[in-house]
């Protein structure tokens, strides 16, 4: 509120608050996260550096360090957490719901075993991945959507593509599974924020896809689901599936329809799994060719059974 007593009577002006910082924690004092801001200010005094602070990252709109488990410390609430992420960073609800869920599958019944998946550097960071952990998380992605507890979509609201030539997708999904491995049975409010980021980015790719269901049929209708799941499901399981399987693929399907030929090649396929040098960088392709074959078997297995319930569901015979 902007008053003035000057000229033949007093005035009111209505302003925005200018500062963002300011603005924002304005905003989620309404939401009654007002302690917790403060709490959170008061845990800076742990960052080095100036720009990874509260202030500086609710002002440069970045993800900030203190909402994160550390130790012994859980992290910032879910309410906060979902606060900051949602009206800060344009994160959709639903990724935080899917992270949720990804977390949930990943943590180990024993508890023995959940006390080093809840460790705060469980996946490591982008200078030193943990490796091991990051494959064991993506094994779980496969095994989830396999089973139905997760979507493609589910996939790529925590993984979203980040470039398309090449195809990589964010980090990021990491740091949100990491988070929620503390908060599985925490409810995740829905502030319905409207200007959440949600767009093709968040969606896997039609010409993948295609691909993927060609391919399957192709497949299935030549040798049968026993073989399309142990040729093809349980040698992607083992690692046994060399990346250059793909090529493989591209190769069969311009053989046998059409949007696979050197145009198609040229156009889309070529740079979607090579660098700017010529390199292969096809990781990315092959998960996500991975997870749309798996998905397509869960729905023909379900199919069958609808028509026939005896039928084997392990061997989808």
């Amino acid at each position: 509120w902007l008053f003035s007593n000057s000229g033949t009577g007093p005035g009111c002006e209505i302003m925005q608050i200018p500062d963002a910082a300011v603005r924002f924690i304005w905003d989620a004092a309404r939401y009654g996260l007002d302690a917790e801001i403060a709490s959170l200010a008061m845990a800076d005094k742990f960052i080095k550096n100036p720009d990874n602070r509260l202030l500086s990252s609710i002002r440069n709109k970045t993800d900030y360090l203190g909402l994160y488990p550390r130790k012994k410390y859980d992290g910032a609430s879910v309410k906060m957490f979902t606060f900051y992420q949602t009206h800060l960073l344009g994160v959709p609800h639903k990724t935080l719901v899917a992270s949720q869920k990804l977390a949930e599958g990943l943590l180990p019944d024993s508890e023995k075993e959940q006390k080093a998946w809840i460790k705060s550097d469980v996946f490591g960071d982008a200078k030193n991945p943990n490796t091991k952990n990051r494959n064991i998380l993506k094994s779980k992605i496969v095994e989830m959507v396999e089973d139905g507890r997760l979507s493609l979509d589910d996939y790529l609201y925590i993984f979203p593509v980040e470039s398309l030539f090449p195809l990589r997708v964010s980090l990021r999904g990491f740091d949100m599974t990491q988070y929620f491995l503390r908060h599985i049975d925490d409810e995740i409010p829905n502030y319905e924020y409207e200007q959440s980021i949600e767009d093709k980015y968040m969606k896997m790719k039609p010409e993948i896809l295609k691909a993927a269901h060609l391919y399957f049929n192709d497949y299935v209708e030549n040798l049968g689901m026993a073989r399309f799941r142990k040729e093809v499901l349980d040698e992607f399981r083992r690692g046994t599936k060399h990346v250059y399987w793909i090529k493989n693929v591209m190769c069969d399907l311009s053989e046998r329809h059409e949007g696979f030929g050197p145009d198609d090649w040229d156009s889309f396929w070529h740079d979607l799994y090579h660098d700017e040098y010529g390199n292969f960088v096809g990781y990315e392709l092959l998960f996500q060719m991975r997870l749309a074959l798996a998905d397509l078997y869960r729905k023909k297995i379900q199919e069958n059974i609808t028509i026939n319930p005896e039928i084997n569901q392990t061997r989808g015979n």
